[in-house]
Formats: C-alpha cells, structure tokens, sequence
C-alpha cells in the first residue's frame, strides 16, 4: 500500500489536492501499523531469548482496552464492522506491564479486524473475577487455517525466516508468550464460518496479595 500510493503521487503530476491528502493519509496509517508489527517482531524476538522483562504496575485493563478500540475504529469503519463491547463500568485493576499487554491485546482486535468481512461482527467482552480478569475477543471471520494453529501450538516455533512475515502466526505467537510471561493463559476456538474467539485470562492474586 505505502509503495502503491507514493508511486502514484509521484506518477501522477495532476492529482488534485483533496487525493493527495487521502493518499499520504492512507501512507502514514500503514508506515503506523507496519512500525508497530516490526516492533512486535522485535519483542517476540526478545521473548524467545529470554531477554525481555515486564514492567509491571498496576492499572485499569479497561480503560486500556477502550483506548485501543479508539485507536481501531477508523480501520473497523472502513469494512463498516460492527462492534460490541462489553466492558465493566468500574475500574478493573490488575498488575502486569501495560505496554506488553496493550499491544497484545491490540494485535488480536487487528488480527479480527483483518480477518473480518465487510458488515462483520466484533464482540469484546471483560470479565471481573476475584483471582483473575478475562478477556474475549471474538469476530465473525475468516477460519485460522490449521497449518496457523500447528505453528502456534510447537512451543520452540517464534520468528523465522519462514513466518517473519506472517502477521497471524506472529501475532497469536506474541500474544501467547506475553500472556505466559504473566502467568496467564491464552486460547482461542476457530470454527468454519464461525468466526474465531480468543480468550485471555490474566492472574489478578499477585495484585491482590500486594494490596
């Protein structure tokens, strides 16, 4: 997309204005998301060497989760999707490393939002329990093809030079490690038309014991 559109500003010397400031608009939202997967490559491959360490502070996971479906709305706009959210009116606090986990969370509602077709459904829901939060986030998209799920499954399976670019395989990859780093647990269920559903469960205890 970057390539496509700078070529054709560059082409194209009777372009009017109000395309060209559509075309950089549309440039700058992809060199955006292409910094942030090359960010996240770069943190798996920091959690595979077992280099990586959690900042960890207490905070509100939904508040951080309604930045992120701000952050989201215009691609979700895009295929005119429609979202349902379903978070609690209260402060939910856990411990845990808010950068880590913004950006997991934020790679799986991408991952939905590009597996999703035009007029499709997200739903993201967060629930409260005494010893740990869950978080599902499910859509009505294409299914993850089972050669996506053998590669997560294989535990020494991270970035390669088979899967660098493979934006599924790395996003459910990194997401799994930083929700095992906390001590948690990440699955998801994929179903033929069905769409997919994934499921974050994050230990609230070491905050509580904190308390």
């Amino acid at each position: 997309s970057i390539i496509g559109f700078s070529e054709t500003i560059d082409s194209e010397s009777d372009i009017d204005e109000e395309m060209r400031e559509e075309f950089n608009r549309e440039i700058l939202n992809e060199a955006k998301r292409l910094a942030k997967l090359i960010n996240e490559v770069l943190d798996t491959s920091r959690v595979t060497g077992k280099k990586i360490l959690l900042n960890k502070t207490t905070f509100d996971i939904a508040s951080l989760i309604k930045e992120i479906i701000i952050e989201q709305t215009g691609m979700m706009n895009k295929k005119k999707l429609i979202l349902n959210p379903d978070l609690p009116l209260s402060e939910t606090i856990i411990y845990a490393d808010r950068n880590k986990i913004y950006d997991s969370v934020s790679s799986l509602l991408r991952y939905s939002i590009s597996a999703s077709t035009k007029k499709g459904r997200i739903s993201i829901m967060l629930s409260d329990f005494d010893e740990e939060i869950e978080l599902i986030i499910s859509d009505t998209g294409a299914e993850i093809s089972e050669t996506v799920i053998n590669k997560l499954l294989e535990s020494e399976h991270l970035i390669t030079k088979e899967n660098f670019t493979s934006e599924p395989v790395h996003s459910l990859v990194f997401t799994k490690q930083i929700v095992d780093l906390h001590g948690g647990l990440f699955t998801f269920e994929s179903e033929l038309n069905g769409g997919t559903s994934f499921v974050i469960k994050l230990p609230r205890i070491k905050y509580l014991q904190q308390s």
